[in-house]
């Protein structure tokens, strides 16, 4: 195990404000903080040569980039904030904040620096604050010379009907025209074009897909004369002796209750069928395999000798799964002509997608000229930051590596590429991530520092994550790219813990389930672990309404309420299964998801109620559903007056 990471802790006073520099932070470490002031100093020009620039930079050179709208939007008004802070106290000339404190003490020409703090907060709206796409979406407006892009180019959130038409287009030209045995193999492993669809839809966005050609036949012709044609060659030779390699299955010794005895009938009817390949509920010929055939035996049985069985064994070699050497074919072939005719259509309706920008932008990033492309952009942003960096997939990392990455050792310290993330996040595939490529980044950037101590958690709790993963010999396996680095607890970590039973409770307790035959997300786990947790919080409260159970805080000590506690579940059926264990104990709760739509609340609800009556004022029935909606919240004097 690699316990030595090579990365240093970081002092956003004295970190390095130019090259290609990764900043690993963990969940609580002040990653948010640590941009604003890096912020701070890039538009204050603090820094000696080595560490700074020759002179600030206004907003609209310094690049942040971040995956949401909703986390620019919070990284803007944080920055905002933080800028209007530090105005404040370069004007007054001291801050309680240590670090605002210290710039005031290291600059010089206050009122220079007070000006440059009111510019920045003005512009703030104008701030270079945007997601992945729309900084590549403005790069392609503002260079489209170098890029190669329309200017009236149209950009398109919903590309499902072009979707749609394109996968339509590959099933007639490409599956339409085969005969009905093929079709029908096909068929049944896609009914529809729209089911073809779904299959591939993940790996149309997905670039640089690459594929075993040496296992892959090299189309659909191909697969026809080179995979499929021996086994029907088989199949003639299993009919043109069927009675004899019929005789040998039945006198062979093959237990009668075994598939190679009992498939006899399907095996026979497929062969005197125009079917291409066996489907008897799921086997094919590998149940007549000599290792299947062997295994069917009786103690006194022996194996077939007819030349057909060991043909079968040959070709089983050779292809050992010809129903996915066929479906891998198709969706190779369905990948590349659906992304031609994709860009085909918007490119014949001058629109684009938000792929698009990415592979756009990356695509003339990595052309003959892509130079100048890229210096354009790098004297536009001198300094760029990427917040969220573990999220970052291959083409995205791509784009930065030709801008800032490349070259840096020309660039000496006129711009800087700061990647800000938390390398442990890496591995959420479903939000874009991508492991390898950050470990790539890692590799490519030599300056590697960290941010040591955790803002957010309580000093036992941090020391017990530390002591957890410690104690493995490999946490995240690529001990090289990702080692553990344990954090430090605030200062300020030990004035607030949860007192149970008048001692300190223990920051992280494991509940063990013994229950063999009942594995993690069995019914049985997950009913004993809904009733130990309402148990638990039921104790809990019970142990607040005596003075028992209490949030020490340096103010005081204060009753645990239920809005104290949290219970993280996997499914919405685990959660509403707490919140019953919990109503059970008489103990209220709420049941929050990201993925629960705003309108299935109760809210939503009513405001519908009440729209329809706006809308339909002469229908008394809408009108009383209206006026009975919890939003409304008349009580029922009230409603009575209003209906007589």
């Amino acid at each position: 195990m690699n316990t030595q990471s090579s990365a240093q802790p970081l002092d956003a006073l004295t970190f390095p404000l130019h090259g290609s520099r990764l900043i690993e932070a963990s969940a609580g470490t002040g990653k948010t903080y640590t941009i604003a002031n890096l912020y701070l100093r890039i538009i204050l020009g603090h820094g000696e040569s080595h560490t700074g620039h020759s002179q600030p930079l206004t907003v609209d050179q310094i690049l942040v980039v971040t995956f949401t709208e909703a986390a620019t939007g919070e990284l803007r008004d944080r920055i905002r904030a933080r800028i209007h802070e530090t105005r404040l106290a370069f004007i007054a000339g001291q801050s309680k904040d240590a670090f605002i404190q210290q710039l005031i003490n290291d600059l010089d020409h206050h009122e220079l620096r007070i000006q440059l703090l009111l510019t920045a907060e003005r512009q703030m709206d104008e701030a270079a604050i945007f997601t992945i796409h729309g900084f590549c979406q403005r790069m392609l407006k503002q260079h489209a010379f170098e890029s190669g892009t329309l200017f009236s180019s149209e950009l398109v959130s919903d590309i499902e009907q072009l979707l749609q038409t394109s996968v339509a287009d590959f099933w007639r030209q490409k599956l339409y025209p085969l005969d009905k045995p093929m079709a029908s193999l096909v068929r049944k492993l896609w009914k529809t074009p729209d089911a073809l669809l779904q299959n591939v839809r993940g790996w149309l966005s997905l670039h640089g897909i690459t594929f075993d050609e040496q296992q892959l036949p090299d189309s659909l012709e191909h697969f026809q004369s080179h995979f499929l044609a021996p086994w029907l060659a088989l199949k003639q030779q299993w009919r043109d002796d069927a009675e004899a390699i019929n005789q040998q299955l039945t006198t062979c010794g093959l237990n009668k209750r075994r598939k190679p005895y009992t498939k006899l009938k399907e095996i026979n009817a497929f062969i005197e069928s125009d079917a291409l390949m066996p489907d008897m509920k799921g086997d094919g010929w590998e149940i007549y395999s000599s290792e299947s055939l062997t295994k069917a035996l009786t103690k006194t049985g022996s194996l077939p000798e007819h030349p057909v069985f060991q043909r079968i064994d040959e070709l089983l070699d050779q292809c050992p799964d010809l129903q996915g050497a066929l479906k891998a074919i198709i969706q190779k072939e369905a990948l590349t002509q659906i992304k031609v005719q994709l860009h085909r259509l918007k490119a014949s309706r001058h629109q684009l997608s938000f792929d698009d920008l990415l592979s756009n932008l990356a695509q003339a990033l990595d052309s003959e000229h892509s130079e100048h492309l890229a210096a354009a952009i790098r004297d536009q942003f001198r300094i760029a930051m990427i917040d969220e960096f573990q999220d970052t997939d291959p083409l995205q990392y791509s784009i930065f590596s030709h801008i800032y990455v490349h070259n840096q050792k020309d660039q000496e310290n006129t711009s800087g590429l700061f990647m800000i993330g938390d390398p442990k996040q890496a591995i959420y595939a479903f939000r874009g991530a991508d492991i390898f490529t950050y470990m790539q980044a890692r590799q490519q950037v030599s300056a590697h520092y960290t941010l040591d101590t955790n803002w957010r958690s309580t000093a036992p709790m941090v020391d017990s994550v530390n002591t957890l993963f410690q104690q493995a010999k490999s946490p995240f396996i690529y001990d090289d790219d990702i080692p553990f680095d344990p954090v430090k607890p605030s200062p300020f970590s030990r004035d607030k813990q949860l007192i149970d039973q008048g001692v300190p409770a223990p920051a992280m307790q494991l509940w063990l389930y013994e229950n063999e035959g009942n594995t993690v997300g069995s019914t049985a786990y997950v009913e004993a672990m809904t009733q130990a947790t309402a148990l638990e919080i039921n104790r809990l409260l019970t142990g607040a309404d005596n003075r028992q159970c209490l949030i020490e805080t340096p103010s005081g000590n204060q009753p645990v309420k239920p809005g104290d506690i949290a219970v993280l579940v996997r499914t919405g059926r685990q959660g509403q299964q707490v919140r019953e264990a919990l109503a059970q104990q008489g103990i209220p709760s709420i049941y929050l998801s990201n993925s629960d739509s705003v309108f299935a609340c109760q809210e939503a609800v009513d405001l519908q109620r009440i729209l329809y009556a706006c809308l339909s004022p002469s229908n008394e029935r809408a009108l009383k559903a209206a006026l009975a909606t919890e939003l409304l919240n008349l009580d029922a004097a009230s409603l009575d007056a209003l209906n007589t």
